[in-house]
């Protein structure tokens, strides 16, 4: 069920259905490593979050309470014992000690080892992301130590920007488990993550970008989009606002502001549309490949208190590559040339006239951003190749997006 090439199917039906059922979570996704991080067009449904009769069962393990460290507050919904501390486990993680019962009725997302959890009755009660020690697609998906730690970190400063800044929406890591190795064991510590997701998010849909950008052999004008355009009566400065200038708005903020730079590709992005379209933002996921930039949070008087993993500072080697590629690369190739495309093509525009008026968004909230970057005439991405590392930028001319 979980493999390196694990499908995630849309299922059209909902969009021919009630639009106030569009839970999009499980959608037609294979990153095979192209810039856009999505594949033009998809299968049939694998597994849907609408459809109780298809899931998965998460099993627990029964662990010391003196070898667990929770961090945050469990939910109610998850069974507990008198005597140990249950950890929900990735059912093909290789743990040998997983009980029969309890488990948790759950259905995979877009990033393959988190998962939804259901109610009896299919409603979404939260999500978990779960340890898995081995690679699913380019990456390996395990949650040691400094991984899971970093996790939780980036959600408290996600957190903090969100309350005193506002207009910052992302999906939380706020509670956990870390499972100290057992006495004789020679397996590392692993941890769980939760996700808290706030009634106001899961009141309305939250759309994956991937899922605005699906194409499928029997509809290549991307339909998604096509159906927000028909039903919402979106304009083409609506879309634009809505899935461009939006997130431009709260990337900035984040990064100029708060040191923060969100891991920005097609699954990471999602939007939380009002079911009457007067409403729209963008929302950041995967607290654990957020970048922190010490120089800006120290400048800014905020805490630097975190684990090295996915941190820059004034000594890094690559201090400027990354802010690029995080902009230029990430959010610019992954989320903004895409969905650039395909405004253009449902509203019949030209395609180079919302680029510059994307970097024109971009130079109006940023005035002084050629400093930030060290050049305004270079930018940095990633070879499309395997095993690449923070080593293999590669500088290109001319930014797209500033």
């Amino acid at each position: 069920m979980f493999s390196d090439e694990l499908r995630f199917a849309w299922d059209q039906s909902l969009l021919r259905g009630n639009f106030s059922r569009l839970l999009l979570y499980c959608e037609a996704y294979l990153n095979d490593g192209s810039p856009s991080g999505f594949v033009p067009s998809i299968g049939d449904v694998e597994y849907s979050a609408s459809e109780g009769s298809k899931g998965i069962e998460i099993p627990f393990v029964s662990y010391p309470r003196d070898l667990v460290t929770i961090v945050g507050r469990l939910p109610e919904w998850l069974p507990s014992d008198s005597s140990n501390v249950l950890v929900p486990v990735h059912p093909l993680a290789g743990h040998s000690d997983v009980l029969e019962s309890p488990t948790l009725r759950c259905v995979p997302t877009a990033s393959v080892r988190t998962v939804a959890v259901l109610s009896p009755e299919s409603d979404v009660l939260g999500f978990l992301k779960l340890h898995f020690p081995g690679k699913i697609g380019r990456f390996s998906r395990d949650l040691y130590h400094f991984k899971w730690l970093a996790s939780l970190e980036a959600s408290a400063a996600l957190e903090q920007a969100s309350a005193l800044a506002g207009g910052i929406y992302y999906l939380p890591e706020d509670y956990g488990w870390f499972c100290e190795p057992r006495l004789g064991s020679s397996t590392r510590g692993w941890g769980t993550l939760g996700r808290t997701i706030g009634a106001d998010l899961l009141q309305q849909p939250l759309i994956p970008a991937f899922s605005i950008l699906a194409k499928t052999s029997r509809n290549p004008t991307y339909p998604l989009l096509t159906e927000l355009r028909d039903r919402l009566d979106w304009t083409m400065d609506a879309a634009f606002e809505n899935v461009i200038g939006k997130l431009i708005d709260s990337y900035v903020l984040l990064a100029r502001d708060w040191g923060l730079l969100p891991e920005c590709n097609a699954q990471n992005v999602l939007y939380s549309i009002g079911l009457n379209g007067s409403t729209c933002a963008p929302v950041f996921r995967d607290m654990g490949d957020l970048f922190k930039d010490m120089v800006i949070r120290r400048r800014r008087g905020l805490s630097c208190q975190f684990t090295s993993y996915k941190t820059i500072d004034e000594d890094a080697p690559d201090l400027y590559e990354r802010r690029s590629f995080s902009y230029d690369f990430k959010l610019g190739c992954y989320i903004l040339a895409p969905m650039i495309a395909a405004i253009a093509t449902v509203w019949s525009t030209n395609q180079n006239l919302l680029i510059c008026r994307s970097a024109d968004r971009f130079r109006g909230k940023w005035i002084d951003a050629s400093s930030y970057f060290r050049s305004a005439d270079t930018w940095y991405s990633y070879p499309d190749v395997a095993n690449v590392s923070r080593s293999s930028y590669v500088e290109n001319l001319e930014p797209m997006f500033r």
